[in-house]
Order: structure tokens, then sequence, then C-alpha cells
């Protein structure tokens, strides 16, 4: 899935960035992510165990992605990784 990402994503970069894109196959769903591989947006990532956690942590450092934890239900049992990327968190709970 990352080299598929990866190529997906150099793919949208040249199109966006030297032909038209009328000449290539549109897929909206990708280009909805433009936003997100250029850095403007976040991804909201909705992870509860800390495996789960640390595998987005490193998901997202890989692929140079900006991130919001959500959930976080054992984020405190990775908090030095969480203060160490500065990710902010919400945790929807009140």
């Amino acid at each position: 899935m990352n080299s598929r990402l990866a190529g997906t994503r150099a793919h949208y970069a040249q199109v966006m960035e030297k032909g038209s894109p009328a000449k290539y196959d549109r897929d909206l769903k990708l280009e909805a992510l433009v936003p997100v591989v250029r850095g403007e947006l976040p991804v909201l990532v909705f992870a509860d165990r800390s495996r789960e956690i640390r595998n987005a942590v490193e998901f997202c450092d890989k692929q140079k992605l900006r991130m919001i934890l959500a959930g976080g239900e054992e984020a405190y049992k990775v908090k030095d990784l969480l203060r160490s990327k500065a990710f902010p968190s919400s945790s929807g709970r009140c």
C-alpha cells in the first residue's frame, strides 16, 4: 500500500504542477487528498490502541503527512512518542 500511495502521490503532483488534468483519467477520491499530501491539511487518524497509534505515527512520518489523532484511548501508553512528534489529539470525550 505504501508504494502504491507514493506512486499515486507522485503522479498527481506531476499532473497538478506540469500537465493538464484533462489528459489523465481522474480519480476524485485521490484528488481530494492533494491538500493532505501537500501539507495544507492534516490527516485525521482514528486509533485507540497503542499499537494502532504507533503504526499511524510511523506511516505519517514516512509519508511526511501531518496527523491529528482522534480517539486515542491508549495514548497515555505512547505519550512520549506523541510528544516527540508534537501531534495534536482529540479524545472526543467530555
